[in-house]
């Protein structure tokens, strides 16, 4: 996989023909910042990056609110999640004698819409589940507010562990030459996006020589080519859209195992 320093050489030598090191038109800060533009709209559109084990991202601390002395029913999500794939909540486990067992459990999705739709009978939910005491069994995700609400008030806290789809971690910057993109399998494509930024009205300050609407069209075109041909390739390899799953997760049976005998369904 390239680096920044190799991928912005690669642009300005092969793409750009801009290779006046003294005074170049798009300045190695300029072309960093159209790579990390092209990877991030590549992450959001096609949902590439999955993820379950980044701490600050995929491991959401359950703590009692010390205003309301309550565990909350809805906690924040990290910026760079996109959607949520799956949720494991602690359980608490107390059946053997005087042993506890923390595990987790998968949560099943839902939407605020089901939750106050109280005629639907298999939810089993009466009027006011905002607020209501009891064991989690299914979550909702706001992405305008980035939060994960469950459809109770936790009886018990622990560490909620969540599997994401998300975006890039770290910028592309040039500060940094030596970092390499998280999207690794499509370089032409990170390239290609990152030329129609370039050539864009705009993007720079002082644009009355790069801006160049012919060549941002065409560039744009063959980014957009390039979208379509990652969201054909991400469909093979995820025919029925399922693109992170819990470790241990049982196709068949839908439950899964943590290796230590426990199992969640």
């Amino acid at each position: 996989m390239s680096t920044v320093k190799e991928l912005t050489e690669e642009i300005r030598e092969d793409f750009l023909d801009d290779t006046e090191r003294q005074n170049p038109l798009w300045s190695d800060r300029t072309i960093a910042r159209a790579l990390n533009q092209s990877q991030r709209e590549i992450a959001e559109r096609c949902l590439l990056l999955t993820d379950s084990t980044t701490n600050e991202i995929c491991f959401l601390n359950l703590a009692i609110d010390p205003a309301t002395g309550k565990l909350p029913q809805t906690i924040p999500l990290n910026s760079k999640v996109l959607r949520v794939e799956f949720v494991l909540f602690p359980h608490f486990d107390n059946q053997v004698f005087n042993e506890r067992h923390l595990h987790n459990y998968q949560l099943t999705r839902t939407s605020t819409a089901k939750m106050n739709d109280h005629s639907r009978s298999e939810w089993g939910f009466e009027r006011g589940w905002i607020g209501r005491i009891g064991r989690v069994e299914r979550f909702m995700t706001d992405f305008q507010y980035k939060s994960l609400t469950f459809d109770h008030v936790p009886l018990w806290g622990g560490t909620v562990q969540i599997g994401v789809i998300r975006l890039p971690l770290v910028n592309l910057t040039a500060k940094e030459p030596e970092n390499e993109p998280e999207i690794k399998e499509y370089n032409l494509a990170l390239i290609h996006g990152a030329l129609k930024y370039a050539y864009s009205k705009g993007f720079k300050r002082e644009d009355s020589e790069t801006h160049d609407p012919i060549k941002e069209s065409r560039w744009k075109n063959q980014f957009e080519e390039d979208i379509r041909q990652i969201q054909r390739d991400k469909a093979v390899m995820s025919p029925d859209d399922i693109t992170c799953r819990p470790e241990g997760w049982d196709e068949g049976r839908h439950w899964w195992h943590d290796g230590f005998g426990h199992r969640g369904w």
